[in-house]
């Protein structure tokens, strides 16, 4: 981390989407070993100075208690998560401010399998759409902490437009690139620390995305209309072409040159669009992998109490 800070000497926020608590569920037999753990991590996370830290449902196998010992300003952040008398247990989301932007980052929490005592986790739809309303107006930029699933990160992007980044931790899904859903820009990182995620930003709180197009030069399809024109020709120079087999191939050359036209019509506009002046928001991301350091610091300081402590 500190490395990677130096090596850019840029402005960063550091954040956690949720799903890293625990690398196998709690029993009776390993809860001791796993509570402490869990405890060293989010140590850890202090110690990093992270910015804000996601709850999935199975951090919340951790228990009601382990969270309100934590540190009272852990940055966690869950909008959806409640206790008794449906009195929200963190809070929905967290304001930054870097260089001149201001970044609301709002925690959504997947819906748990058995039942957690004195915890809940409600439907993230309605609090969002709640939340997103204010974030809109005091925020350039929204980011959603997500441990949803991905067909529910999915229905974020698709109606919920105001998300411009899902950072979500998805189980079983390892490192994930971005991609572009509508104009929202979602990715993952592998869970357990294995991995740093890095996403690097030009942004304009007005802007759009441009992803590479991925249709063929001008010159290229003009060469295949040409091609097809020639092939048609050809076919038509048959004294029968009225016959069943010339018939179906020059009707099959004439819809490929439709579809080609239609093509080199897309490109134009684009074209066209390039030269006008406009915001685009441009990113370049990285994972790279965590290794361990040997050189004395806090966090391996906590790394190796953790050890001593679940002997």
């Amino acid at each position: 981390m500190q490395a990677v800070s130096k090596q850019d000497k840029a402005p960063f926020l550091l954040v956690e989407s949720g799903n890293f608590l625990f690398k196998q569920a709690i029993n009776d037999q390993n809860r001791q070993k796993s509570i402490l753990t869990a405890t060293g991590i989010t140590q850890a996370y202090i110690a990093m100075s992270y910015d804000a830290v996601g709850v999935s449902s199975s951090d919340l196998d951790a228990g009601l208690e382990f969270f309100r010992n934590q540190p009272k300003d852990f940055p966690w952040v869950s909008a959806n998560i409640y206790t008794s008398g449906n009195k929200p247990l963190f809070p929905p989301y967290i304001i930054k401010t870097i260089n001149s932007l201001t970044v609301g980052i709002i925690g959504l929490t997947g819906q748990t399998t058995h039942t957690i005592k004195g915890i809940t986790v409600g439907d993230w739809r309605k609090v969002l759409a709640t939340h997103l309303k204010q974030l809109k107006k005091n925020c350039d930029i929204v980011v959603t902490l997500s441990s949803l699933t991905d067909s529910e990160n999915r229905e974020l992007a698709n109606h919920f437009q105001d998300v411009d980044f899902i950072f979500s931790s998805v189980k079983y899904r390892g490192n994930m690139v971005p991609r572009l859903i509508k104009n929202t820009m979602s990715t993952q990182c592998a869970p357990q620390g294995k991995y740093l995620g890095k996403l690097r930003l030009k942004w304009y709180p007005h802007g759009t995305w441009r992803t590479v197009s991925a249709i063929p030069s001008k010159k290229v399809l003009n060469q295949k209309i040409r091609g097809i024109d020639w092939e048609i020709e050809q076919l038509n120079k048959h004294n029968d072409n009225t016959a069943a087999g010339i018939s179906y191939k020059i009707n099959a050359l004439q819809k490929k040159k439709t579809h080609t036209l239609q093509l080199l019509s897309e490109y134009e506009k684009e074209k066209t669009l390039e030269k006008k002046p406009q915001h685009i928001n441009k990113y370049t991301s990285s994972f790279l992998p965590v290794r361990p350091i040997k050189a004395p610091s806090p966090v391996s300081d906590i790394v190796d109490q953790i050890k001593k402590d679940i002997l």
